[in-house]
């Protein structure tokens, strides 16, 4: 099975989709089952997926290579739609809105890129460090304060 991904975070809402651009939405959803709960669509393999992570701030989004803007626009409204419910806010015009196109905008980029991991590991990294760090409005270190640490 081939596959692709990408973490697009939300900053503001504090909100986190993983993207699996697949071969197979069906198998790697399964794949996932384990963190995201059985999945009750059969063998058949959809042409694309959304899965929200119970009781965490997380979502996934599951496509084909090549997606459709019809495909990741109706998957992109459920993970809005659930990250408006996740915060306990009102689906507000606007909001929604905004954060339908970015994501459908980012998500149409990942997919149609030539680059097969797309930066994944220094994705992870970077959101990694953003919940370790004991202050994310603190300046990052120098490289000169770095090296200093390691003489």
């Amino acid at each position: 099975m081939r596959e692709r991904e990408k973490i697009i975070d939300l900053p503001v809402f504090r909100y986190h989709i993983r993207v699996i651009i697949t071969d197979d939405v069906a198998k790697s959803r399964i794949a996932r089952t384990s963190g995201l709960g059985v999945y009750e669509k059969g063998d058949s393999d959809p042409a694309a997926c959304h899965s929200g992570v119970k009781g965490k701030n997380w979502s996934y989004l599951f496509f084909h290579f090549n997606p459709t803007v019809g495909e990741l626009s109706h998957e992109c409204f459920h993970c809005v739609w659930r990250m408006m419910h996740w915060i306990g806010a009102e689906m507000d015009n606007e909001v929604v809105a905004y954060h339908l196109t970015y994501l459908t905008d980012e998500i149409w980029k990942f997919a149609h890129s030539d680059d097969p991991t797309d930066g994944m590991e220094k994705q992870l990294a970077d959101l990694a460090a953003k919940f370790e760090a004991p202050n994310v409005t603190e300046k990052p270190p120098t490289d000169a304060e770095i090296e200093a640490a390691f003489k």
